[in-house]
């Protein structure tokens, strides 16, 4: 299910013609994307790939991969930039991204 208003519905129903930056990689229920606009090299983003408003409405399949996809895009960005850790959040309520989203963010050593 997709809603129309929704910036991250909107580039799942472009799915297959999406760039590179917009499908780093991705399952049935996740996609993961480099975040937009950001000065920290590495930044991804984790959506489910169908309208999600809140973490309390994600299938049990959903939210049995997330901690999955978190550890795994942690270990890979480490693995790629050298970063000490990396930083999980989610937020939701700007108008347009309501769309349940997880921001897995390198933190480099010397930050």
């Amino acid at each position: 299910m997709t809603t129309p208003d929704c910036y991250t519905c909107g580039k799942e129903a472009e799915f297959d013609d999406l760039p590179p930056r917009e499908r780093v990689a991705h399952d049935r229920h996740w996609r993961v994307a480099h975040a937009l606009d950001t000065a920290v090299p590495g930044w991804l983003v984790l959506l489910p790939r169908r309208h999600v408003a809140a973490v309390h409405d994600l299938t049990p399949a959903e939210a049995s991969a997330l901690g999955g996809w978190q550890v795994r895009l942690s270990r890979a960005l480490r693995g790629v930039t050298g970063c000490a850790k990396t930083y999980v959040v989610q937020f939701a309520e700007a108008e347009g991204f309501a769309h349940v989203h997880f921001h897995i963010v390198p933190r480099m050593a010397d930050l």
